[in-house]
């Protein structure tokens, strides 16, 4: 089974140029360490993280939390997979700066230059790939990989996968995440009460 979720709650960010080096708050190291504490039964866990200072102080709080519970943490590792991948061009992100949330939007509509940043569908494949390969590793049942990202890597997900729009299911939250599930050659994302199958 893997899990990806965004961060828990940081501080505001002026800009996203600037923003790997910003951590989390005391209300994000403390709902992270919660979110551990919940993950019950004896389970073998790796973390993947993006380089972020949030992504990782995220998952370094939820393997507090579930070693306390039985659970035993294999591995936590950065990888830039889970930080924005697809971005090719750091003008990119100057756009983002000026448009907020609507970049989001312009961006899966095609109306940014596939020389700076991947289409939506190349880009979900670039940020999914990794997660599935992990997948197939040799593992016993209890083996759960956590991978913490970002919001525009959720959002991404969850509007190629679900079909969904944010600007009507909105934005996602801090924690927010959805779910993997390799039943032999069948693959299934969860996100809340949706769930559909993935074509390996």
């Amino acid at each position: 089974m893997a899990a990806i979720v965004r961060h828990a709650d940081r501080p505001p960010i002026a800009t996203v140029t600037e923003s790997l080096g910003v951590g989390l708050n005391e209300k994000g190291r403390e709902n992270a360490r919660r979110f551990g504490e919940g993950i019950a039964g004896e389970r073998q866990v790796r973390f993947f993280h993006s380089p972020a200072v949030r992504c990782r102080e995220t998952a370094e709080a939820m393997s507090v939390g579930l070693a306390g519970n039985g659970n035993k943490v294999l591995s936590c590792t950065e990888t830039w997979d889970l930080c924005a991948p697809y971005l090719l061009d750091d003008r990119t992100l100057e756009v983002a700066d000026r448009l907020g949330h609507g970049f989001i939007r312009a961006w899966f509509n095609g109306e940014i230059d596939k020389e700076w940043i991947l289409p939506a569908p190349d880009a979900s494949d670039k940020v999914l790939h990794p997660i599935l390969e992990r997948l197939t590793d040799p593992c016993g049942t209890t083996r759960l990989d956590i991978h913490v990202s970002h919001d525009w890597e959720l959002i991404l997900l969850r509007d190629t996968l679900f079909g969904t729009q944010y600007e009507q299911d909105g934005w996602i939250g801090y924690l927010d995440g959805m779910v993997f599930m390799k039943d032999g050659g069948k693959l299934t994302a969860l996100w809340g009460e949706a769930e559909t199958e993935i074509d390996l």
